[in-house]
């Protein structure tokens, strides 16, 4: 169990915020999300009123549209203002929505197996190598036998041949956002400062560090918690996975599957 000292100093307690919301939120269009969801659904083949964990949630994007078509979501985020505000979505359209602001590091007793269980948009990696193992192993004793779980992260390849140590965008005319990056090639993670500046001469620093997995690694660690690796994607839109691909989406399963001809 993780103390609460211990989770004020984890860099995603404060990261994860409405400064990071509104730097995204051009990138996250509701069709780009009908689309996401079309392809996990295709992919997973899941039953009718399957029982989904979101884990990672943000706003719910995800978590809502699959509950739209019926599922039966579990949603987990840190940011209780992010899940106050996926409710708020939820209940617009008269959805139920199981919405829980908690780490996901605190082990996950559901009523029932899940089907599926995802971690989107780099909801993968802030910890270190053993708790991201134990993660894995805490997810996989929680799906179905059939079940499905979806990891979406950085393309690592692609990242590391187009890296950028310093970058500024302007996500809209009141933010500029400054990135300070440092890739750590030992510990495989890279290392950001971000500092928002707004229009009125505000500003606020972040610290982040991501764990960059190879292909090879994520599956390592896949396959050690006992799950079977059933695709590799360069995006959530079934791409083909290859070195300039901008995400790394791993989908495993609890159970082989096998190919005749």
């Amino acid at each position: 169990m993780t103390s609460q000292s211990t989770l004020q100093n984890d860099w995603f307690a404060s990261y994860y915020n409405t400064e990071y919301a509104d730097s995204v939120k051009d990138l996250l269009s509701s069709e780009l999300t009908k689309r996401e969801i079309d392809f996990i659904l295709k992919t997973t083949n899941l039953p009718t009123r399957a029982s989904i964990a979101d884990l990672g949630c943000g706003q719910g994007r995800h978590a809502i549209e699959l509950a739209k078509r019926g599922h039966h979501l579990t949603a987990i985020d840190l940011n209780s203002d992010f899940i106050r505000e996926a409710k708020q979505t939820a209940n617009q359209s008269n959805l139920q929505i199981n919405f829980l602001a908690t780490d996901m590091r605190q082990s996950i007793k559901p009523s029932k197996p899940y089907n599926l269980i995802l971690s989107l948009f780099n909801s993968f990696g802030f910890f270190s190598d053993p708790e991201n193992q134990n993660l894995i192993k805490n997810w996989t004793n929680h799906l179905a036998p059939e079940g499905f779980l979806i990891i979406d992260i950085w393309n690592r390849d692609n990242l590391i041949r187009n890296f950028q140590p310093h970058r500024t965008h302007q996500p809209n005319p009141d933010l500029t956002v400054t990135e300070d990056a440092t890739l750590d090639t030992l510990a495989g993670r890279i290392n950001r400062q971000y500092t928002y500046t707004y229009s009125d001469n505000r500003t606020k620093t972040y610290q982040t560090s991501f764990r960059l997995y190879t292909p090879a690694e994520l599956k390592a660690i896949i396959e050690a918690a006992g799950l079977y690796v059933h695709a590799i994607h360069g995006n959530l839109l079934g791409q083909d996975y290859s070195l300039d691909t901008p995400r790394l989406v791993m989908i495993a399963r609890k159970q082989p599957v096998f190919f005749y001809e």
